[in-house]
Protein backbone atom coordinates (compact mmCIF):
# COMPACT_ATOMS: atom_id res chain seq x y z
CA UNK A 1 0.00 0.00 0.00
CA UNK A 2 1.24 3.39 -1.05
CA UNK A 3 2.88 4.99 2.55
CA UNK A 4 0.07 8.05 2.40
CA UNK A 5 -2.69 9.07 2.36
CA UNK A 6 -3.80 7.87 5.85
CA UNK A 7 -7.34 6.87 6.04
CA UNK A 8 -8.72 9.29 3.49
CA UNK A 9 -6.76 6.81 1.16
CA UNK A 10 -7.44 2.65 0.89
CA UNK A 11 -6.31 -0.25 -1.67
CA UNK A 12 -8.98 -2.75 -3.45
CA UNK A 13 -8.27 -5.86 -5.24
CA UNK A 14 -9.80 -8.07 -7.54
CA UNK A 15 -8.99 -11.77 -8.24
CA UNK A 16 -11.18 -11.41 -12.01
CA UNK A 17 -7.83 -11.32 -13.90
CA UNK A 18 -8.02 -9.87 -17.50
CA UNK A 19 -11.72 -9.66 -17.24
CA UNK A 20 -14.17 -6.30 -17.94
CA UNK A 21 -15.09 -6.29 -14.38
CA UNK A 22 -11.87 -6.48 -12.77
CA UNK A 23 -10.99 -2.71 -12.39
CA UNK A 24 -14.49 -2.03 -11.05
CA UNK A 25 -14.54 -4.91 -8.63
CA UNK A 26 -10.97 -3.07 -7.16
CA UNK A 27 -12.31 0.40 -7.35
CA UNK A 28 -15.31 -0.98 -5.34
CA UNK A 29 -13.61 -2.93 -2.49
CA UNK A 30 -11.47 0.59 -1.77
CA UNK A 31 -14.81 2.76 -1.32
CA UNK A 32 -16.43 0.29 1.09
CA UNK A 33 -12.84 0.31 3.08
CA UNK A 34 -12.51 4.16 2.35
CA UNK A 35 -16.03 4.27 3.91
CA UNK A 36 -15.44 2.25 6.64
CA UNK A 37 -12.10 4.45 7.98
CA UNK A 38 -14.22 7.05 7.77
CA UNK A 39 -16.72 5.75 10.18
CA UNK A 40 -19.30 5.65 7.57
CA UNK A 41 -21.69 3.27 5.43
CA UNK A 42 -22.15 2.88 1.91
CA UNK A 43 -26.11 3.59 2.08
CA UNK A 44 -27.31 3.48 -1.23
CA UNK A 45 -25.62 0.20 -2.51
CA UNK A 46 -24.24 1.95 -5.94
CA UNK A 47 -21.38 3.72 -7.19
CA UNK A 48 -21.69 7.03 -10.07
CA UNK A 49 -19.03 6.48 -12.70
CA UNK A 50 -18.05 9.14 -15.07
CA UNK A 51 -14.78 8.12 -17.46
CA UNK A 52 -13.36 10.41 -19.59
CA UNK A 53 -10.47 10.34 -21.01
CA UNK A 54 -7.25 13.20 -20.03
CA UNK A 55 -3.79 13.10 -21.57
CA UNK A 56 -4.58 9.84 -23.67
CA UNK A 57 -5.47 7.86 -20.77
CA UNK A 58 -8.87 6.78 -19.23
CA UNK A 59 -9.45 7.69 -15.52
CA UNK A 60 -12.79 8.08 -13.67
CA UNK A 61 -14.17 9.92 -10.58
CA UNK A 62 -16.01 7.90 -8.34
CA UNK A 63 -18.53 9.01 -5.74
CA UNK A 64 -20.25 7.05 -3.22
CA UNK A 65 -22.94 8.49 -0.42
CA UNK A 66 -21.90 7.64 3.10
CA UNK A 67 -23.78 8.49 6.33
CA UNK A 68 -23.20 8.36 10.21
CA UNK A 69 -26.34 8.93 12.49
CA UNK A 70 -28.43 11.62 10.20
CA UNK A 71 -25.65 13.08 8.71
CA UNK A 72 -24.62 12.29 5.04
CA UNK A 73 -22.53 13.72 2.74
CA UNK A 74 -20.53 12.46 -0.72
CA UNK A 75 -17.13 11.39 -1.03
CA UNK A 76 -15.57 11.25 -3.93
CA UNK A 77 -12.34 8.89 -4.92
CA UNK A 78 -10.22 8.72 -7.41
CA UNK A 79 -7.77 6.14 -8.50
CA UNK A 80 -4.30 7.05 -7.77
CA UNK A 81 -2.40 3.78 -8.98
CA UNK A 82 -3.24 0.40 -10.04
CA UNK A 83 -0.89 -2.68 -9.79
CA UNK A 84 -1.22 -6.76 -10.49
CA UNK A 85 0.47 -8.79 -7.37
CA UNK A 86 3.67 -9.88 -7.89
CA UNK A 87 1.89 -13.39 -8.54
CA UNK A 88 -0.36 -12.28 -10.46
CA UNK A 89 -3.58 -13.48 -8.87
CA UNK A 90 -4.76 -10.10 -7.87
CA UNK A 91 -5.09 -6.58 -9.46
CA UNK A 92 -5.50 -3.90 -7.33
CA UNK A 93 -6.16 -0.02 -7.45
CA UNK A 94 -5.47 2.71 -4.55
CA UNK A 95 -8.05 5.25 -4.18
CA UNK A 96 -7.70 8.52 -2.23
CA UNK A 97 -10.63 10.82 -1.63
CA UNK A 98 -10.66 13.91 -3.18
CA UNK A 99 -12.62 15.94 -0.24
CA UNK A 100 -11.39 13.90 2.86
CA UNK A 101 -10.87 17.32 4.74
CA UNK A 102 -14.44 18.71 3.91
CA UNK A 103 -15.39 15.01 5.18
CA UNK A 104 -13.23 15.66 8.80
CA UNK A 105 -14.08 18.80 8.93
CA UNK A 106 -18.03 17.65 9.10
CA UNK A 107 -17.51 15.13 11.59
CA UNK A 108 -16.21 17.50 14.15
CA UNK A 109 -19.27 19.86 13.00
CA UNK A 110 -22.00 17.14 13.92
CA UNK A 111 -21.15 16.60 17.73
CA UNK A 112 -21.54 20.91 18.17
CA UNK A 113 -24.75 20.95 15.81
CA UNK A 114 -26.20 18.28 18.12
CA UNK A 115 -25.48 20.46 21.37
CA UNK A 116 -26.94 23.46 19.65
CA UNK A 117 -30.42 21.82 18.78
Amino acid sequence: MPPYGGKNAAVGCSTHINTPEQENEARTAALYKLANQLEGVIVDGSTDMVIREKNGTITSDIEVTIGTDTIKTTISAVPRGTWRDPYGNEVCVWMKTTRGSDWEWLKELVPILFKIF
